[in-house]
């Protein structure tokens, strides 16, 4: 593939030490000169080669996730053709009572009731 700055046995003892170390990977990474994510990197490579299935089954995961996505987003789901982004709010009944015009006989009511004068 390509070319590594790191051998695969220092990148194999770094994620050994990594494990049993018991510290966080940032620390072990600076003690050994590579960058954090450098470490994480290798660390998850090497969980991915000692467990197939578990990736496999996290393949399944993300595809059975944009499936369900996807169903829910169909032609046929009740948000079809609407952007939500685009929807605007509907007005509380709060705010669509401050709108309505008062009539004097009305004004003097909220203003008896409230103590509040417009």
């Amino acid at each position: 593939m390509g070319t590594y700055k790191y051998s695969a046995e220092f990148r194999a003892d770094a994620v050994a030490l990594a494990r049993s170390s018991g510290r966080p990977v940032s620390r072990v990474a600076a003690e050994l000169g590579v960058n954090h994510e450098t470490l994480r990197q290798w660390i998850k490579v090497a969980d991915e080669a000692a467990w197939p299935e578990a990736v496999a089954e996290s393949a399944k995961d993300a595809e059975i996730t944009a499936l369900r996505k996807q169903v829910s987003n169909g032609p046929h789901s009740p948000r079809a053709g609407v952007d939500r982004h685009c929807v605007t709010p509907k007005p509380s009944t709060t705010d669509r009572l401050r709108l309505l015009p008062l009539t004097s006989d009305s004004q003097a009511l909220v203003a008896t009731a409230t103590g509040i004068t417009r």
